[in-house]
């Protein structure tokens, strides 16, 4: 049996000082609880216990215009991901909610009401990568690692009633310290669909992704 509980008070505040110029940031606190039990008195190998973690993560945005239907911003903030409980309730030492410090920038535009199109460039570190183990089949918390990419998203209205909308992402994934990739990380992410907006609230989508 587990049981998992989370707990995320937060704060949000936004501010526009000028009419082209936002700001909006923001804290909060999460509050996570594990309580693992091994149901089979006669398995003693595997895991039980309870353990607990809080962590406090912050995010600062800055938006600039719309200038001619274009607006530039800045984003940074941090979070984090969750290891697997019944691997912290085993292993004290290992970080139950290890950080995630991002930072991005980029643009989004729309133009004559039928073309939409964005561009990122962004930056990930992580204190604690979470690895899969084919021989196994499990997960397992390893090395801090940082990403690197870009993103590309475009939504085209191509007649009234038919949209076409596509993104791709290209990512360079290494562990920080001896700079190795990481084992199965994509690199190279895309999608594509289109949609039509049929009569009396109909719709349909063809869909095209790759990894």
């Amino acid at each position: 049996d587990l049981f998992e509980a989370s707990y995320s008070p937060y704060l949000k505040l936004e501010f526009q000082p000028l009419s082209w110029m936002r700001f909006i940031g923001g804290v909060r606190a999460d509050v996570y609880q594990f309580d693992v039990r091994n149901r089979c008195p006669d398995c003693i190998e595997q895991p039980e216990g309870e353990t607990g973690d809080h962590i406090v993560n912050w995010k600062a945005n800055m938006i600039l215009g719309p200038w001619f239907g274009t607006e530039f911003y800045a984003n940074a903030g941090s979070g984090f991901h969750i290891n697997d409980a019944r691997a912290v309730v085993t292993d004290p030492g290992i970080n139950p909610l290890p950080r995630a410090t991002g930072y991005e920038v980029g643009f989004r535009t729309r133009q004559f009401d039928r073309l939409e199109f964005s561009a990122a460039f962004w930056l990930l570190y992580l204190d604690s990568e979470l690895v899969f183990v084919g021989d196994e089949g499990i997960t397992e918390a390893s090395d801090a690692t940082k990403r690197l990419g870009f993103e590309l998203f475009t939504r085209i209205k191509l007649l009234d009633w038919l949209w076409l909308r596509g993104d791709v992402t290209n990512t360079t994934a290494e562990f920080r310290g001896s700079g190795d990739a990481i084992p199965l990380a994509p690199r190279f992410t895309a999608r594509g669909d289109l949609t039509a907006r049929l009569p009396f609230g109909l719709s349909a989508t063809l869909q095209a992704y790759y990894l």
